[in-house]
């Protein structure tokens, strides 16, 4: 039984370093499409694109209806079964429902766009621009069953692929169209063309991958109840947020200057950093924790282990942004994003609360089929969150809706992670916790005084700054053993053969294992 959790933690933290190393190139890809975009745009134009992809977001919340991680909880079961008549089943059903609703909402965004830009937002310039992004909700939907489908099988090495496509597509067409004189339009296409040659490649990609499922249009009535049932709290969870996250949005373009949208935007986009870390281990430990219990004697350590490895990387990234967020607001965007810098200092504070296990607890609760709490930590969040929008947006703009997403969302949050405690007997190792925030701490002190005394221009700045605070967090994480020499080690054997990175990764690693304690 020990030998068999092993193996499956294994197989966890290898899909896992896949995910880290495969995001961190296509988030870097598309980061630079996205920059090059911001700049030739400038703030204003660039706010005007994202106010255009508010009626998107509204759409894909129909879209991202939880049917997809539904059918990977029920994929790795199929598996555990042998049960291949479930696993076709499952695949299939889940395939036809998200090209229905796909379409067919895209159609009705496609048929609305000239409403929406006259009457909603009152900018004849987005009727264009949402018809062209309306392709990209269909094309959305395919892009995630197909992943889904590949990480139901645990092939994270093809779900790398599609991203690594799908950014690449980005960064060059986007930039080329708006190099070229198409302004904003090109944009559009940049952001639709290549989510339509993603789907693509990723429903090709599956049914190459798995050659027993064949391509076909089918629904089970039995599976789709299932698929339902454990999908309806999710789907309703993410109808109350996401559609009281477009009100907000729509309250802001009120409310701001597209200048201001414009600095918010690229703020944002910056936090890919974080995300392609947390996403690639909460994507891998989903399969992982869907095939564990309660009861199982590794319960507790997968948790904590979960949350501990999470915040090793969150933390000093978060920090590090911090403290580094004007030099790298201007290298990046440039001086006419002024308020860049103070709206991503605000908004990475967000992510510090990861380390109470509010990421891990939501996988956690999924995974275990308690959907309905997901939903009543929504429900929290929208109660608290509705009144306070709409006094601290029309008083206060971004920043009132940063305060927001600090406050009561992350009450919303901590209800869930309170909920695993008293269930499940497991809670963050607080211990382990403060220490990794505070060699964080010390890393943006030491950053930040070396930026105090000496100026090397921007790049060197950033990339000065950036060292010392690793060596900093490194030396003071080693220090106070929160991660050993056998830690290294393991996570040293799961690293394997990925390329460069992984070669640049041992190398590092091998040097740590030198200098941490038993």
């Amino acid at each position: 039984m020990e030998k068999k959790f092993s193996d499956m933690i294994q197989t966890s933290a290898r899909g896992s370093m896949v995910l880290i190393f495969g995001n961190i190139l296509s988030s870097l890809i598309s980061a630079l499409g996205t920059v090059v975009i911001a700049r030739i745009l400038g703030a204003s134009r660039f706010g005007i694109l994202n106010i255009a992809l508010i009626p998107i977001s509204a759409a894909l919340l129909i879209i991202d209806n939880g049917t997809n991680t539904a059918m990977i909880k029920y994929l790795v079961e199929g598996r555990l079964e042998g049960r291949w008549d479930k696993i076709e089943g499952i695949a299939l059903t889940c395939f036809t429902l998200n090209v229905v609703i796909s379409l067919i909402v895209s159609l009705v965004v496609y048929v609305s766009a000239g409403y929406l830009s006259r009457e909603v937002f009152n900018i004849a310039e987005l009727e264009t621009l949402i018809r062209i992004l309306s392709i990209s909700i269909f094309s959305h939907a395919m892009v995630n069953v197909s992943t889904s489908i590949i990480v139901g099988f645990e092939k994270m090495e093809q779900s790398i692929k599609i991203k690594i496509l799908l950014s690449s597509l980005k960064t060059f067409i986007g930039p080329v169209l708006v190099y070229k004189g198409f302004g904003v339009s090109g944009a559009a296409l940049g952001h639709s063309l290549p989510l339509l040659f993603a789907g693509v490649f990723g429903l090709s990609l599956a049914y190459l991958n798995i050659p027993q499922l064949k391509p076909r249009l089918m629904i089970s009535m039995p599976i789709l109840r299932n698929l339902v049932t454990y999908a309806y709290p999710l789907f309703l969870a993410g109808l109350l947020y996401g559609g009281q996250q477009r009100i907000f949005e729509f309250l802001i373009s009120l409310n701001v200057s597209t200048d201001t949208m414009g600095n918010y935007s690229a703020a944002i986009s910056f936090s890919v950093l974080i995300g392609f870390f947390t996403s690639s281990i909460s994507t891998a430990s989903f399969p992982l924790l869907s095939k564990i219990s309660p009861e199982d004697s590794v319960f507790k350590m997968v948790y904590q282990n979960i949350v501990k490895y999470e915040s090793l990387v969150v933390y000093p990234i978060t920090l590090a942004i911090i403290a580094l967020s004007n030099e790298i607001s201007l290298f990046l965007y440039g001086e006419t994003y002024v308020q860049t810098p103070y709206f991503l200092s605000l908004y990475m504070i967000n992510f510090l609360f990861i380390g109470l296990g509010t990421l891990v607890s939501s996988n956690l609760l999924t995974s275990q089929k308690q959907t309905k709490i997901i939903f009543r930590n929504t429900l929290i969040y929208v109660i608290l969150a509705t009144p306070m929008a709409f006094y601290l947006i029309p008083k206060y703009g971004i920043l009132g809706y940063i305060l927001i997403t600090l406050t009561a969302h992350k009450v919303g949050s901590l209800y869930g992670v309170c909920w695993v405690w008293k269930k499940y007997n497991v809670f963050a190792d607080l211990a382990t916790l403060f220490k990794i925030f505070a060699a964080s701490i010390t890393g943006f002190l030491a950053c930040r005084l070396f930026l105090h005394f000496f100026d090397f221009g921007l790049f060197l700045n950033i990339a000065f700054g950036g060292i010392i605070f690793v060596i900093f967090y490194v030396f003071i994480i080693l220090l106070s053993r929160c991660i050993t020499k056998k830690n290294l080690e393991d996570i040293l054997s799961t690293i394997g053969n990925y390329g460069i990175l992984s070669r640049f990764a041992n190398y590092v690693f091998k040097i740590m294992i030198e200098v941490a304690r038993e």
